[in-house]
């Protein structure tokens, strides 16, 4: 098929006929005409296959203005088929234009040319039978200024409803799942998502919202060095800190892993902004745009604006997070500081109440004694005599529970091993439990060791496994898990009465699947006489008890109970690493029945007390001189002087106490020896020492036998 060229100014026929239009006008001006519009203008034949569809066309004619706008010459276009010069063309121009010559309706287009890369402008008309014309001018200018202020509008659409949205929401996570939503639908972008600092993780990049895919190529990036060969733009942000631009995705080597992922989506451009407040990088906000080069100067300074108040938002979010953290654990704080001045308080009552009470129960038990040495062997009183010493007894058992609430019980700590002790308890334990009770030991053996009163760990484990057996006893099934270890604990790990102290602790954890216990028990379960039990079952000192020990020694207790699932009940006694069992020599005196003399200066305030030591002391053959407080005591030494032998004085009075007062009365009768009686020590045994020598002590209350007996090892022992 061949084409001859086509003269637009017609043929000679046409120019010769009177009545063509052309007949009126100068070929010449025509021509200047032609070649001087300043619109391009080109004529075209069309070219069907053999269905009648437009496959190509032909350009016949073009006028300079044609060249101008697109840089094509007529040598290149004139005559040759319009894919031959422009392969890249897209087959919707010619599908177009040949809509119009079979039609013959006119069309007005504004379209992209690819292989110009312009945007153009125009009308096309069919001029003649398989004839167009086109006449259009370059629009590119104006399109990329319009797309330009489109963008920025978009930007600013973005960046307003998103602080709108900053001021509205209440929490972080809401936040960043509204900021990629409000991007890509009220933004116009294609995709965003928002990429965060894990403080538990702070080498990696997590996703924590995203909007416009259905799901992201990755669960991380690493930040560490390394991790790639080029750069993630997310990446490169947080740890360079400054935006990074990618204005073509498909044809950047960076973006290669995820070109999948592009290509599905249409994402042709992105940007990457990190986040920063008060010059701390908390995470990048992504966005992807569906054209390239779609972040011009304008709108990267939206967009870094936009990145600054998400940064804003987020820290925001983070005080104030760390504000109400702050504000539970200081109401925490005040709940344990209420319960412990309720419990010191408590406390204080019970000690006070054991010490006024031990005083009572030793004049009760020192009169009974002095009664039955005055009856004969034979007589009937002395039944009577020994039910009060029995009831004493009673009375001083129950005291020592209350001393040891209080923290306030006489101890004689050791360096031990949890271990040896719940080994050794182990069959004593076996006998308190019923056989239908299932008893699992889950012993670790240790080489830490713990400074702590042997036999008050005794308590400790038998008031916690009687109290486990309570528990269970009723239910089929029960179990109790004795367990101790050691380990290293810190505050945030264990939740105890009061914050422990971070550090290596021995252990042991007494758990039943028992009853458990409610909210309100547990607020209440080691307060002295608190007790669930009937009358008559229990005295509810048990876990007072076990929680003043364990307090004395420096430990702490936690309880986790939930009712109808059982409890588990933990003691932490510190580690005392490398520990040397070091066993006290003590002195051995020969305390025979022969006879001693002696004056003995007796301080107390309590009356009863001191007239029943003092008469026993006289009964005994000593010279006694009495005083009621530590005052006086000391106006009586200094006036009898070295004529005194000894010092039995109480710990606790008023004015000064027992400690004080030997400490002023050595000061000026050196030679003068030291006993202290008390109900109970206000400060551990160890320290209870003057000037480096140990102060002999004995606990109230005591049987007059043994009082003699003491103050007799006293007098005799060398003076260290």
């Amino acid at each position: 098929m061949t084409f001859a060229p086509y003269d637009p100014l017609g043929t000679d026929e046409q120019r010769a006929t009177p009545t063509s239009p052309l007949s009126q006008f100068n070929p010449a001006l025509y021509h200047q005409i032609f070649d001087s519009m300043i619109s391009g203008f080109g004529l075209h034949e069309m070219m069907f296959d053999e269905m009648g569809r437009p496959i190509d066309y032909i350009t016949r004619a073009m006028n300079p203005a044609f060249t101008r706008i697109t840089g094509l010459t007529p040598e290149m276009l004139i005559d040759r088929r319009v894919l031959d010069v422009l392969p890249q063309l897209d087959h919707h121009w010619i599908e177009l234009f040949g809509t119009v010559v079979l039609t013959g309706t006119p069309h007005r287009y504004e379209l992209y040319v690819t292989p110009l890369d312009r945007y153009y402008e125009g009308i096309a008309y069919r001029s003649a039978p398989g004839m167009f014309a086109v006449t259009f001018n370059d629009i590119t200018e104006r399109v990329l200024a319009q797309r330009a202020q489109a963008r920025l509008t978009r930007a600013l659409r973005t960046i307003s409803l998103c602080n709108q949205t900053l001021v509205r929401t209440r929490d972080r996570e809401t936040l960043i799942r509204l900021f990629c939503q409000i991007a890509v639908e009220e933004g116009g972008y294609r995709f965003a998502w928002i990429g965060l600092l894990d403080p538990e993780a702070p080498a990696q990049l997590t996703p924590a919202a995203w909007h416009g895919i259905d799901e992201l190529p990755f669960a991380s990036l690493s930040l560490r060095p390394g991790a790639y060969k080029l750069l993630p733009p997310s990446v490169e942000a947080v740890l360079e800190r400054h935006p990074v631009l990618v204005p073509d995705i498909p044809s950047n080597p960076r973006m290669e892993p995820y070109q999948d992922i592009a290509r599905r989506y249409e994402l042709e451009s992105a940007v990457a902004l990190p986040l920063i407040e008060s010059n701390k990088v908390l995470g990048t906000i992504t966005i992807f745009a569906p054209e390239k080069d779609a972040f011009d100067d304008d709108e990267m300074a939206i967009l870094k604006e936009l990145a600054g108040d998400l940064a804003f938002g987020l820290n925001s979010f983070h005080k104030q997070e760390e504000y109400e953290q702050t504000r539970q654990e200081l109401h925490a704080s005040q709940e344990r500081i209420q319960q412990l001045l309720k419990l010191e308080a408590i406390g204080q009552l019970a000690g006070g109440v054991a010490h006024d009470f031990n005083n009572l129960l030793t004049a009760i038990s020192g009169s009974a004694e002095m009664i039955a040495l005055a009856l004969p062997a034979d007589s009937p009183a002395r039944t009577d005599v020994e039910q009060i010493r029995e009831v004493v007894d009673r009375g001083a058992a129950l005291t020592r529970q209350l001393l040891a609430f209080a923290r306030r019980q006489p101890q004689e700590p050791r360096v031990i091993k949890c271990h040896d002790v719940v080994t050794h308890l182990k069959g004593l334990l076996r006998r308190l439990i019923p056989s239908g009770i299932l008893l699992d030991f889950k012993i670790e053996k240790s080489e830490q060791s713990i400074i702590m009163d042997p036999h008050q760990l005794d308590q400790v484990v038998m008031n916690l496994v009687i109290n486990a057996r309570d528990a269970v006893v009723s239910r089929p099934g029960g179990i109790i898990e004795i367990a101790c270890g050691t380990g290293f604990f810190q505050a945030r790990e264990v939740e105890t009465h009061e914050p422990i102290v971070e550090g290596e602790y021995c252990y042991i954890r007494i758990s039943d699947n028992g009853i458990g216990m409610s909210a309100e028990v547990r607020e209440k379960c080691i307060e002295p006489f608190f007790t669930t039990k009937p009358i008559g079952k229990g005295t509810g000192l048990g876990l007072s008890t076990v929680y003043g020990i364990i307090r004395q020694a420096g430990g702490y207790i936690s309880i986790d109970s939930t009712e109808g699932r059982g409890t588990t009940i933990t003691a932490y006694i510190p580690a005392l690493a490398h520990a040397e069992h070091r066993e006290e020599t003590p002195i051995k005196v020969d305390v025979s029945e022969d006879f001693v003399s002696g004056t003995i200066l007796v301080v107390d305030d309590d009356s009863v007390v001191r007239d029943v030591v003092v008469r026993a002391l006289r009964m005994e053959g000593y010279e006694v001189i009495e005083a009621q407080d530590g005052k006086e005591a000391l106006e009586m030494a200094l006036q009898h002087g070295n004529q005194i032998d000894l010092l039995l004085t109480d710990s606790v009075m008023p004015i000064f106490g027992g400690r004080e007062l030997a400490r002023r009365i050595r000061s000026h009768l050196p030679n003068v020896k030291m006993l202290l009686m008390s109900g109970y020590s206000e400060e551990f045994l160890p320290a209870r020492e003057l000037r480096g020598e140990p102060i002999p002590f004995i606990g109230k209350p005591f049987p007059i036998t043994g009082l003699l007996r003491k103050v007799r090892e006293v007098l005799i022992a060398p003076k260290v």
